[in-house]
């Protein structure tokens, strides 16, 4: 088990993420998918996907337990499809 293998994320995020309807650059950018974006049917739906379109997730203070650039490389690959 690799703590820079995986990112903790609330249920809401793991599921848009598991859907590939957001996901995470290697830089730590939050990248909202468009059709996820014109489903928000509140201010809260539109501040917990929308507003965080572009925003930087939070890093831990110790590298070694920041998320693998690797990783989150091949998440965007995947989310892709290619």
């Amino acid at each position: 088990m690799d703590v820079r293998n995986g990112l903790l994320l609330c249920s809401v995020h793991h599921e848009l993420f598991d859907a590939t309807a957001m996901n995470v650059d290697s830089e730590g950018i939050i990248h909202i998918a468009d059709a996820t974006a014109s489903r928000a049917e509140s201010g809260m739906d539109e501040a917990m996907t929308i507003d965080l379109d572009g925003e930087r997730i939070f890093m831990p203070e110790r590298e070694g337990h920041r998320p693998s650039v690797e990783a989150l490389e091949w998440r965007q690959c995947y989310a892709a499809g290619e």
